[in-house]
């Protein structure tokens, strides 16, 4: 007679730490946790939900079998960013908000098979307090950062939206920007979210200290102090335009809006005055009557004017911003370095044309990437620049800094989004910026979000979205280098570095179980 083998010596050994839900209900909770995540960023802007709704999607990670942790987690991918970015249709359509959403998916869906077979792998060869609260955490924020940092520059050039320390611009962890830049305080996030799914799946009291802890070391993180080299007197003007891809206004309409904007400026005595993203919808070169313009208004402001505008060597065209100054002409140029794909160029066009043949015709010319230095001088001031998506690049922020830059100035054209959250969202990325750099940024939009803001990341002025309307400001400028410009780059390392030696291990190890099955069949025959 065989003798009964008792239940818990053939359960999975990961299932001790599982918790006990159904399929629907690890779907709700994941969509759940995408929504609420959403909630942290622009139009709600309310930062303890990155917290709340993050440990959610990092719950349904814990389920019983893979195919239901997988399944969890695409539900609140896909509502994260079907929700996030569904500005995205205001423009060109569903077609490419449903295949960003879904190459957005995809990739948090690989990242979170390699969490879970780790996470799994940690705590059955390495139990106890310190591996369940330090090094699950740890591990689960370094891979976190480590996806952002795939799908931040892959494929394409990637699309960096939607890292979670965008998300705390107003929160207690904005401290944090300065001496771990963007990708370390998305770390901190995410492990304090493990931390409190951690103390759920244990249920004890002790285990609390952890986040406890991890809370406290970050409220005594101390404010970054930056040198103060002066200030600049900067002025903006929103012209409030129909700026968008497919405007079909005549040439000079942007402009002439542009130039009304800014007669409330006149006689300012600035130091440099901002135009948006092609404010200046015309040839500069060719046309006498808008370089009479130009003059007269730097002469009026009594400052030079950087403004965007389209220039075109030989068959390139770029997406540039030009400084003008009065009777002199264009005295410094930056070509955009990072053209968004799929609005400013078709990448892979031949293949595309192929596979969707009204897409060519949507985006008939392509803008070629700038190779320009990002730092510009003004009246000695270097100025680093960004072109409105530019802002997101890591990389090119921290060339402005190394190049000495005192001061960003972000030209931006939102007008393609309408009314919708994109403008406000990109305002947080650059207050981020501002805070991780310790420079102020001028955010100028042809329609909004539009403001200056300080190295503490406070916004000194703003302009009303989708007004015609002119700022003025005194902004500090600054030579300091945080602490973030060379820890940062670390985080990411440490990301993809984990992700790397988990997606190895794990194929090791199931390389070594399919050996092992294999030398055990002649066994049994023995």
């Amino acid at each position: 007679m065989t003798t009964p083998v008792p239940l818990e010596a053939v359960r999975p050994r990961h299932a001790k730490w599982a918790p006990r839900y159904a399929f629907p209900q690890t779907l709700a909770l994941g969509a759940l946790g995408g929504s609420l995540t959403t909630l942290a960023f622009p139009p709600v802007g309310s930062w303890p939900f990155a917290l709340v709704g993050v440990a959610l999607q990092i719950c349904v990670l814990t389920a019983p079998r893979m195919t239901r942790a997988l399944a969890g987690a695409a539900a609140g991918a896909t509502c994260f960013w079907g929700i996030h970015i569904v500005w995205l249709t205001t423009y060109l359509g569903p077609a490419p908000w449903v295949a960003l959403v879904a190459l957005q998916v995809l990739m948090s869906v690989a990242a979170a098979a390699i969490m879970i077979a780790g996470w799994r792998t940690i705590e059955e060869r390495i139990p106890g307090d310190i591996s369940r609260m330090v090094v699950v955490p740890v591990m689960v924020g370094a891979a976190w950062v480590g996806r952002d940092f795939v799908t931040g520059n892959w494929p394409y050039g990637g699309f960096a939206w939607g890292r979670l320390a965008y998300s705390q611009v107003d929160g207690p962890m904005r401290d944090l920007l300065p001496w771990v830049g963007v990708a370390g305080t998305t770390f901190a996030a995410v492990v304090m979210s493990t931390m409190l799914v951690q103390v759920a799946r244990s249920r004890r009291v002790g285990h609390a200290s952890a986040p406890l802890v991890l809370l406290a070391a970050l409220v005594a993180v101390p404010s970054f102090s930056f040198n103060e080299t002066g200030s600049m007197r900067v002025g903006a003007a929103q012209g409030n335009s129909d700026a968008g891809i497919f405007n079909a206004s005549a040439p000079g309409r942007i402009f002439a809006d542009h130039v009304r904007a800014t007669q409330s400026l006149y006689d300012e005595d600035l130091d440099l005055l901002v135009w948006p993203e092609n404010s200046v919808d015309v040839d500069v070169a060719r046309t006498a009557e808008v370089q009479a313009t130009l003059d007269g208004i730097a002469d009026r402001v009594s400052a030079p004017i950087l403004f965007g505008t389209l220039t075109v060597d030989d068959d390139q065209v770029f997406n540039s911003a030009l400084v003008w100054r009065a009777g002199v002409g264009v005295v410094e140029q930056y070509d955009k370095r990072y053209p968004v794909p799929f609005a400013e160029y078709l990448p892979d066009r031949a293949a595309w044309s192929s596979l969707l043949p009204f897409v060519p015709s949507l985006i008939p010319v392509d803008m070629t990437p700038g190779t320009t230095a990002a730092t510009v001088q003004v009246n000695g001031v270097p100025i680093g620049l960004a072109l409105c998506f530019d802002i997101v690049s890591d990389q090119l922020v921290r060339e402005t800094i190394a190049t000495g830059a005192e001061i960003l100035i972000v030209p931006s054209n939102n007008a393609d989004f309408g009314d919708s959250a994109q403008g406000e969202q990109q305002l947080s990325i650059a207050r981020a910026r501002a805070m991780e750099t310790a420079r102020s940024v001028a955010n100028v939009s042809t329609v909004g979000s539009s403001a200056i803001i300080g190295p503490d990341g406070a916004e000194i002025a703003t302009m009303a979205p989708f007004t015609s309307s002119a700022m003025v400001a005194e902004a500090p400028l600054s030579d300091s280098v945080t602490p973030a410009m060379a820890v940062a780059p670390w985080f990411d390392r440490l990301g993809v570095g984990v992700l790397v030696l988990l997606f190895a291990a794990g194929a090791v190890a199931g390389l070594s179980s399919k050996s092992s099955r294999r030398s055990t069949i002649p066994l049994r025959h023995l």
